[in-house]
C-alpha cells in the first residue's frame, strides 16, 4: 500500500545509490561513499511522513474501495477473509459477538 507521496523518496534514494556507485568507480571510492550516505537520508524523511500519515488515518486506494465495498479490513488495514473472522458478527448483531442463536 503506496501513496503517491512515497514515489519521490523512493526515486531520489535510487537516483543516489546509482549515483554513488557511478561516482565510487569512476571519480573516487570517498566521493562515492558521502553520496551513499545521502540513500539512508532520504529515507529517514520518508518514515516520518509515512507515521504522520498513517496516524493521521489516510486511507490508501485499495482500503478506501474496501470500504465501499463494505469488505472486512484489518487493524493494520489489510483485506482480511470474510471466513473465521469474528468482525462480521460483532458488526452485524449489535456489538454482542452472536450470529443469532438465542441464550
Amino acid at each position: 500500500m503506496s501513496h503517491k507521496i512515497d514515489y519521490p523518496f523512493l526515486i531520489g534514494a535510487f537516483v543516489s545509490l546509482i549515483a554513488s556507485v557511478a561516482i565510487w568507480f569512476r571519480v573516487s571510492p570517498d566521493y562515492g561513499l558521502f553520496v551513499g550516505i545521502w540513500v539512508p537520508s532520504i529515507f529517514s524523511p520518508w518514515v516520518g511522513v509515512r507515521v504522520v500519515i498513517l496516524s493521521a488515518g489516510i486511507k490508501t486506494r485499495e482500503v478506501q474501495e474496501a470500504m465501499v465495498l463494505n469488505l472486512p479490513i484489518g487493524l493494520n488495514g489489510e483485506l482480511r477473509d470474510r471466513e473465521g473472522t469474528d468482525t462480521d458478527a460483532y458488526l452485524c448483531c449489535g456489538g454482542t459477538g452472536k450470529t443469532g442463536t438465542s441464550s
